[in-house]
């Protein structure tokens, strides 16, 4: 099974269940079901998101189980960015721990989104950011 992507082709080998079923476990179980739901929506979002990404040369399979992982990490803060992680009150990934308030949303989601993308760095692309000097 495949899908076209921009400008190639992604194999769909991990699906969204997987990837779901990633985030769930990141989660230690303790999702309600309006956090499942939630989380259920943007796992797609969030294999496409990374599925975009990619370098040449690299795809879910030659990354394996890591790509699972920060598929799901990513899915999680995506939850986290939409304000939609109610059912979501705390959890640890990797060398990440988030615990919900309102004031830590933000820094939550940035942290990670920021270990996922840390996970897959040597597959993904730079995301076209870059500093420019400018002579005054």
């Amino acid at each position: 099974r495949s899908q076209q992507g921009p400008d190639r082709l992604i194999s769909m080998a991990y699906t969204d269940e997987d990837i779901e079923a990633r985030a769930e476990a990141l989660l230690g179980g303790s999702a309600n079901p309006a956090g499942k739901t939630a989380l259920a929506a943007v796992c797609a979002a969030a294999r496409a998101e990374i599925g975009a990404r990619l370098r040449d040369g690299a795809s879910p399979e030659s990354i394996g189980e890591a790509y699972v992982t920060a598929c799901g990490m990513l899915a999680i803060a995506m939850c986290i960015e939409c304000g939609e992680a109610d059912g979501i009150s705390s959890f640890s990934a990797g060398n990440v721990s988030v615990t919900r308030s309102a004031a830590r949303a933000r820094y939550s989601a940035a942290a990670l989104r920021g270990q996922a993308e840390s996970l897959l760095a040597a597959c993904l692309t730079d995301g076209g950011f870059a500093f420019l000097g400018v002579r005054g």
